[in-house]
Formats: C-alpha cells, structure tokens, sequence
C-alpha cells in the first residue's frame, strides 16, 4: 500500500494531468464516490494518514475502509501508468522514458493474455524509440523481452540478432 504522502505527490499528478476522476465506470455508485472524495481530500485538504481521509469521508475503520484505500491506491496507479506521458513530465526525454516504460508493461500484459505477436510489435516500438532517446535501460528490457520471446518460439534468426543487439 501507498503511503499517503505518496498518494499525495501522485494525486497531485493527475491533477495537472487535468485528470479529476479515478473511479471506474462500472460498479457500485458508493465506490466511485468514495474513490473521487478520496481523490478530492489528497488533492485539496492535503491529510496526515489515511485514517484522516477515512475520517472525512465518514467511514468507519475496518474492512471497507481499507478495500477502499486498496482499491484507491491501484486506481491511481492505473492512471498513472496508463495515461498519456505527454501531460506528466517535463522533458522530452523524461516523456520519452515514461512513455518506453509504460510500453513494456503494455506489453507484458499483452504477453501474459497470449498476444504474443502485439507484445512483441509493441516491444520492437520500444526499442526504437528507446534507441532514439539513448535510454539504454528500456532498450535492454525490450530486448531481453524479444529475445524470450523468440527462444520459446524456436526463431534462433531473430533471436540471434536480438543477441547481437544486446551484447
């Protein structure tokens, strides 16, 4: 679990972001508006411990109230991390690094589900914009990420040359 200082920078984020809602759209109405106070008291009343944001919404401690801060605190992660780089940092760079790193968690997910080919389109990607911003880091994941994946399809070719690129 987040820690609400953590919660605090983070909220503060999407808030630039223009972003002013992190419930889902489906689910019970309670949720959301829990979810969007939450979001409100991080960005605007700026709490102490998530007992004080627990407090303000009116909940009593236990159980719900902390689902609540779970589901909350993976709310804002997915808007994080999901969301569009341009509007997060400051740089083109810092852009360009969220955005590769954001690529490869895409692309693991991808892969888990068993969209091999989309994963691996997706990792290609990252390596070429990873390769233009010289941010090494990402490329070697998306590399390393290519090369298992055409060992466990038996393409030594390609991952041969993934090999060379890797070192």
């Amino acid at each position: 679990m987040l820690s609400v200082d953590t919660a605090k920078h983070l909220a503060g984020l999407l808030a630039r972001r223009g972003i002013n809602s992190i419930a889902v759209r489906t689910g019970a109405d309670e949720d959301k508006s829990h979810l969007d106070g939450a979001f409100e008291i991080l960005r605007h009343q700026r709490p102490d411990s998530w007992d004080d944001v627990i407090q303000q919404l009116n909940l009593l401690k236990g159980h719900s109230s902390a689902r609540l801060i779970r589901r909350f605190n993976e709310r804002l992660l997915h808007h994080l991390l999901l969301g569009d780089p341009e509007t997060l940092a400051g740089t083109p760079r810092q852009r360009a690094r969220i955005a590769c790193y954001r690529d490869l968690m895409i692309a693991s997910l991808l892969l888990a589900a068993g969209h091999t080919k989309s994963a691996a389109h997706i990792a290609q990607q990252t390596i070429t914009r990873a390769t233009q911003w010289e941010i090494a880091a990402a490329e070697i994941q998306a590399l390393r990420f290519l090369r298992r994946r055409y060992a466990t399809r038996g393409d030594n070719k390609k991952q041969n040359q993934s090999k060379e690129k890797f070192g």
